[in-house]
């Protein structure tokens, strides 16, 4: 397994960990690469590919690949690796919201010293 750029047929342009077999290839932790246009001209963002799906590892069919490139820049692993990290550590949604249940009950009951914002 290597990171791995997957251009698919769909045009679709995936960064991923990226495992090879006969007749598809596996991908763990895929970001879509996404193109922008800014007043200061073409820009490259990242978003989660399959993005409801809570597993992060996805089979994908050869027939469904235009290209595979194993040869990343540095600093596109790097900026790669950030995101994911950043994704792991946000806290889910369900966490979130009990966390701000527990402040709401908290100041209602007069148990807290502060002030929800």
């Amino acid at each position: 397994m290597e990171y791995g750029l997957v251009k698919l047929i769909s045009g679709d342009e995936l960064i991923a960990i990226v495992e090879e077999h006969d007749t598809h290839i596996v991908v763990y932790d895929p970001v879509m690469l996404v193109r922008q246009m800014t007043r200061w001209g073409p820009s490259i963002g990242v978003t989660d590919w399959l993005m409801f799906c809570k597993e992060k590892v996805s089979s994908i069919e050869r027939a469904k690949i235009v290209a595979i490139s194993f040869n990343l820049e540095d600093n596109a692993v790097t900026q790669y690796l950030e995101y994911v990290n950043q994704e792991r550590n946000t806290p889910p949604e369900e966490d979130v919201v009990d966390s701000l249940a527990d402040d709401i009950l908290s100041i209602l009951e007069g148990n807290a010293n502060n002030t929800l914002h």
